[in-house]
């Protein structure tokens, strides 16, 4: 994937992103968006510099990098990642007598899910869904495990032609070691890709709103189910209805 579909990054994000938002634009948006979905009330929006990722929630609130460097086409699969996965799921986990509780029911740790499925609902409305960023994160951590940090940087250039992008791959996968020179990885950033994988294997035989009843794995879907309150779940758009829920099964189709 990464060798015949990400040589050139900045055409790749040019050609598929659009062009960058102002400052202004990505205010303008996160304000709609947050409307659209009845949050405007719920969630804030903040801005801080030196942020390891663009975009992030931390309670009820959504933090972004300044200065921004979002692309138009993109926006919404960022909003759908952040608020219409993490958040809306972190509200509901809220609600559901597991809170606090898991192991009393027996669940597991969802990590795998969240971000599977997260990096899934930021590709739903893009016209491109090959997943770059998250095979170049499996892929950097990978070089991470056996390279240092100049060594991961050198095996990322053929892939990744803006320095930015590839420095910010390079301190992702080697942040928290205390000697980079060193062979060896911080791993999470393959979660994305490697969830994506085992919820699309699945995307026939699961309801995906079940995975919104709370921070639940797939693999506690029938637990979750049998257990959970559903009166009150919040749930994004793009799974609010009967065809809504058609059209997010084909364009899961269409990813995989």
């Amino acid at each position: 994937f990464v060798r015949h579909f990400c040589y050139c990054n900045v055409g790749f994000m040019e050609r598929t992103g659009g062009a960058i938002m102002t400052h202004s634009q990505v205010v303008s948006f996160w304000t709609s968006y947050l409307t659209s979905q009845g949050l405007s009330s719920t969630v804030n929006i903040k801005f801080r510099k030196h942020m390891a990722a663009p975009t992030m929630v931390s309670g009820k609130t959504v933090i972004m990098r300044f200065p921004t460097n979002y692309r138009i086409h993109r926006m919404k699969g960022t909003a759908d990642h952040e608020v219409g996965t993490h958040l809306l799921r972190r509200l509901n986990e809220a609600q559901q007598p597991w809170f606090k509780r898991q192991e009393e029911f027996g669940m597991q740790r969802s990590l795998v899910t969240e971000e599977g499925l997260a990096c899934l609902n930021t590709y739903l409305e893009r016209g491109e869904k090959l997943m770059f960023r998250a095979a170049m994160s499996y892929y950097s951590v990978c070089m991470a495990e056996k390279n240092s940090f100049v060594g991961v940087w050198n095996a990322l250039t053929p892939y990744l032609d803006d320095v930015e992008a590839r420095w910010e791959a390079c301190f992702r996968c080697k942040r928290g070691l205390a000697d980079t020179s060193q062979a060896g990885a911080f791993s999470k950033d393959q979660v994305y890709l490697g969830g994506c994988d085992m919820l699309l294997k699945a995307r026939e035989s699961i309801d995906f709103t079940d995975l919104y009843l709370g921070k639940v794995s797939l693999e506690d879907i029938d637990t979750a189910r049998e257990h959970g309150r559903k009166q009150g779940i919040l749930l994004p758009k793009f799974l609010a209805d009967g065809p809504s829920r058609s059209s997010y099964l084909k364009n899961l189709d269409a990813i995989a």
